[in-house]
């Protein structure tokens, strides 16, 4: 024991120490279980991958352990694997695998060289795994909670789920356009294996929770067990419970039904059998829609009938009784016109005889005042001529009284017996002498002209009698 604390080995010996130990403590294949991760298939043939024991997803693993599955064992593994459960070893798949514990001294690399497989044990931890995720969901109400959300009449707005270019794509792509419908659809291309589809899945369901969707429809192709992992995630199950729009799966599965399915509004076996599906409501809704029309078609005309009918009745009854009506007012028509032509008769005789006594009582009249207007026009005729000439005569002398007063007033006669007319240089006429002062200007107008003359000097006088009113109005203003 000493010896080997104080022996210093080459990294080869140690190398081999180790190699040696291995294969005396495991000297046999041994069973090892737990997850796959970072799985890689090389063009030789093998195929390389870790083993892990994982607490949770996301967190890292407690161990990790190098496995490789050689070409020679590859072979006799995928032969267990399709005649037990038809699994395929994926990332994130739990698996419980036989090999041999090696250790390589010129890497220093400890790794399992894998030769068989249990594929009873994957099936029963996805088994198992998947009644848990199942009750969990059960518990929290969530298995009926998407498929409480009623679907639409004409779902025509829908929201695909899948990866794109796939025969999924296509085949439920093909069934919408196949159809006389309308269809909008909205896809978000998504991986639905491996380990990054369980996140891809739910951050597209998040995605059209935010659009306006009648339904969303998740598919995908066929595959083996482990290829459809992700539709039994408990995050893609929670996901689709939360959906605000009803979520219909289309996996391409023929026996067993995924979390996914079970909580889900409804789920088919095919990506064309949930298309069909979508189809099928929308012809339902076209059909109920041309068989109410038919039905109001086919009320109306039962009600226009009715009306027709009733209205026939009606013009009828109402033609009866107008006629009945016509017939009687006719013959009261006929009764008050001869009641009338009979009055009128009577009230004519006696209104002819009045007129004729009114008659013979106006023509007696109008002959008396024709006669007092003729002898009245006869007097006034022979006084006319006479008053005529009386006024003529006075209207002679008026015409000539007024003449003789025009002449004397004459200006020109009043300068002509000496008079004259002085002004102002204003023209304003000169009344007394007060209103003059000396180098006061002065036109004087004579009978045959005019003189100017400049005032040297004013003499008042004291007292003046009044001038005749004739001069007055003479030197007055024109």
């Amino acid at each position: 024991m000493l010896d080997e604390l104080t022996h210093t080995y080459s990294v080869a010996e140690l190398g081999q120490r180790v190699l040696d130990a291995l294969e005396t403590c495991f000297p046999d294949d041994v069973w090892v279980h737990g997850v796959i991760v970072n799985l890689k298939r090389s063009r030789n043939g093998h195929v390389y991958f870790d083993l892990c024991d994982l607490v949770e997803a996301g967190q890292p693993p407690l161990a990790t352990l190098p496995v490789a599955l050689f070409k020679m064992n590859k072979d006799v593994v995928n032969a267990l694997l399709k005649r037990t459960g038809n699994i395929r070893m994926e990332d994130g798949v739990q698996v419980r695998v036989r090999g041999v514990v090696t250790f390589y001294p010129p890497t220093g690399r400890l790794q399992l060289r894998m030769t068989s497989i249990d594929p009873s044990f994957t099936l029963g931890s996805m088994a198992a795994e998947r009644d848990r995720v199942l009750k969990k969901l059960a518990a929290e109400g969530l298995i009926d909670c998407n498929r409480s959300i009623p679907l639409a009449a004409a779902p025509l707005r829908v929201g695909l789920v899948t990866a794109a270019g796939s025969a999924a794509y296509h085949d439920f792509m093909t069934e919408l356009t196949n159809s006389a419908i309308s269809w909008s659809v909205q896809h978000i291309d998504v991986q639905v294996q491996g380990v990054r589809a369980e996140a891809a899945i739910c951050a597209a369901l998040a995605t059209f929770a935010q659009r306006s969707v009648d339904v969303i429809a998740i598919v995908r192709g066929g595959g083996s067990r482990t290829d459809l992992m992700a539709f039994d995630s408990e995050l893609v199950a929670r996901a689709i419970a939360a959906s605000p729009a009803p979520v219909l799966t289309g996996i391409g599965h023929e026996t067993d039904r995924s979390i996914a399915d079970e909580v889900a509004h409804a789920c088919y076996k095919t990506p064309t059998a949930c298309a069909q599906a979508l189809v099928a409501v929308a012809e339902g809704y076209v059909r109920a829609c041309e068989t109410a029309w038919a039905d109001v078609q086919h009320r109306a005309r039962a009600i226009l009938d009715d009306h027709e009918r009733a209205t026939i009745e009606l013009a009828t009854s109402t033609a009866s009784a107008t006629t009945r009506l016509l017939t009687a007012h006719r013959q009261q028509s006929r009764h008050l016109a001869e009641r009338i032509a009979a009055e009128t008769n009577h009230a004519l005789a006696r209104a002819q005889s009045r007129l004729d006594r009114h008659r013979a009582s106006t023509v007696g009249t109008g002959r008396r005042q024709l006669r007092q207007a003729q002898s009245g026009l006869d007097q006034r005729g022979t006084a006319l001529p006479l008053r005529a000439a009386r006024a003529m005569a006075r209207a002679e002398r008026d015409v000539d009284t007024t003449a003789s007063r025009v002449r004397a007033h004459d200006p020109a006669r009043v300068l002509a017996r000496g008079f004259t007319v002085t002004r102002r240089a204003d023209g304003s006429v000169v009344r007394s002498a007060a209103g003059l002062a000396p180098d006061d200007e002065l036109l004087t107008t004579f009978t045959d002209g005019m003189a100017r003359a400049r005032v040297l000097s004013v003499d008042h006088i004291a007292s003046i009698d009044a001038a005749d009113p004739a001069d007055e109005r003479v030197t007055g203003e024109d």
